[in-house]
């Protein structure tokens, strides 16, 4: 069957696009093709449903009735239909550029795929973007895409595409409702007439402008030490695709950086790192583990009284509406339900305080004030109760106060706090107060949150608002030694 499919894919897609009178043949085996792919998901389906709804050979008939009811069995259907569509598309799809169209005015691609209905995609033209995905056309890397199935076959609805020309990674999303023209002018001047020129001599003053200094690219000579941290052990997770709630859109950005600047700088072993964009409350769990059981991954990998753990997240936070506590918010959580579908920071907190590391550094680059997640309820109207941050042997760098807002940096597609951070590593040169080639976090600290040249100062300018970063624990202690 997949080799099948597989050539009537491509004799699809190959037919289409050539001469006119192909036209009629294409239009049949497209809906060959739909019919052959539409009864395949059905068998498949229609098999898995079948198991799904068998009584169990150990379950109760009141377990049996509350699992399999009507509301339930619809939902694994559509679970199943989604699962089967993008199991088939994986066999028979191969995601591949056949041309790129440029709208400038809206910095927006048009991407065409072979064998798929476009997609449309922002790139910005700041820092050369645009130039670097046109030049680095055939190099661009697609992952984790998810599929749908329409009448004409398959389109795309959501992929991750990396373009190791800049090390950019961007995220299509078929909701992302952009806009693209193919509009083009031409402006009519008349021929030009040779002058000679007003020749003075002097010279002409320019008054400075403010500009934002914003224009170091903490992406790019990332900055290498002779650090080495074997026994180190990192969790990155960046939080942008939710189900629920508007994105994060620089999460993934921020956690990738992260993990570059651990490897390159920090001397952590890439194999030490857990990196998990997109996480869930069970990726939450299965990493830190629950309110009745700690002994999870981290705790599994950490060696006793010498492993140093970092933990770094950026993403959605929230309270909960009915006890007030503090919550991260996974991917998959519906923000009314909370206090049952968050992690709390509670738990998190009195997890940690069970593994046996040497020494915890927690960085969070989230919004805990509920004002992105509870839209119809006012930010000032929900109470906070914030978990007491008490490792002995613990550093926390948060973003900003409980009750305020986390704000983006869009010129270089990061959260304000994640590039003030990684900017600190970078310019050593102001960061390093002391001029002792040692970074303290405490140095970090008093850059980031500089009233004047810091977050404080840059979140009031962009946005009107504060962003008042916060540290806890021993801030002497050392983050980078270069």
């Amino acid at each position: 069957m997949k080799s099948l499919l597989r050539i009537i894919f491509v004799l699809i897609v190959g037919l289409s696009g050539n001469r006119a009178e192909a036209q009629t043949t294409t239009t049949n085996l497209n809906i060959l093709h739909y019919y052959l792919i539409k009864s395949t998901i059905e068998d498949r389906v229609n098999q898995e449903i079948g198991e799904w709804q068998m009584q169990g050979r150990y379950e109760n008939t009141t377990d049996y009735k509350e699992r399999v009811n009507s509301k339930n069995r619809e939902n694994k259907i559509h679970e199943l239909t989604i699962k089967h569509i993008n199991v088939i598309a994986s066999e028979v799809v191969h995601l591949s550029i056949t041309s790129l169209e440029y709208d400038p005015d809206n910095e927006v691609y048009k991407i065409s795929l072979f064998g798929l209905p476009p997609v449309y995609l922002k790139v910005p033209v700041d820092n050369l973007q645009a130039n670097y995905f046109d030049s680095n056309k055939n190099e661009l890397r697609f992952s984790s895409p998810e599929y749908t199935l329409t009448d004409t076959g398959f389109a795309l609805l959501r992929t991750t595409i990396y373009n190791p020309g800049n090390k950019r990674t961007y995220y299509y999303n078929y909701q992302d409702n952009l806009i693209f023209k193919q509009n083009k002018i031409s402006i009519e001047f008349d021929p030009v007439v040779f002058k000679t020129p007003d020749f003075r001599m002097g010279t002409t003053e320019q008054l400075d402008t403010f500009k934002i200094r914003g224009d170091i690219n903490v992406d790019i000579d990332i900055p290498t030490t002779r650090m080495s941290q074997p026994n180190s052990i990192a969790i990155i997770i960046g939080n942008r695709d939710y189900r629920y709630v508007s994105p994060v859109e620089y999460a993934i950005n921020d956690a990738e950086s992260i993990k570059d600047y651990l490897v390159n700088t920090l001397g952590f072993k890439e194999s030490n790192i857990l990196f998990k964009p997109n996480a869930t409350k069970s990726d939450f769990e299965e990493y830190f583990g629950n309110q009745e059981y700690f002994e999870a991954k981290l705790y599994n990998l950490v060696k006793p009284g010498i492993s140093d753990v970092f933990i770094y997240y950026s993403g959605h936070g929230a309270p909960g509406l009915k006890n007030h506590k503090v919550y991260f918010v996974p991917v998959d959580c519906d923000p009314s339900y909370l206090e049952f579908k968050g992690y709390g920071l509670e738990t998190f907190y009195q997890n940690l305080a069970r593994v046996p590391a040497r020494s915890f550094t927690v960085v969070l680059d989230a919004c805990f004030s509920g004002e992105d997640i509870h839209k119809n309820i006012s930010a000032v109207l929900v109470k906070i109760t914030n978990p007491v941050f008490s490792l002995n042997n613990g550093i926390l760098l948060a973003s900003s106060a409980s009750s305020e807002p986390s704000y983006w940096y869009h010129d270089q597609q990061h959260g304000l706090f994640t590039y003030f951070f990684l900017r600190a590593i970078k310019e050593r040169k102001i960061s390093d107060k002391d001029r002792n080639d040692k970074l303290t976090y405490q140095e970090v600290f008093d850059y980031i949150s500089s009233q004047t040249d810091g977050i404080p100062y840059y979140s009031r300018r962009l946005y009107g608002k504060a962003q008042n970063p916060t540290l806890q624990g021993p801030s002497d202690r050392v983050l980078v030694v270069y």
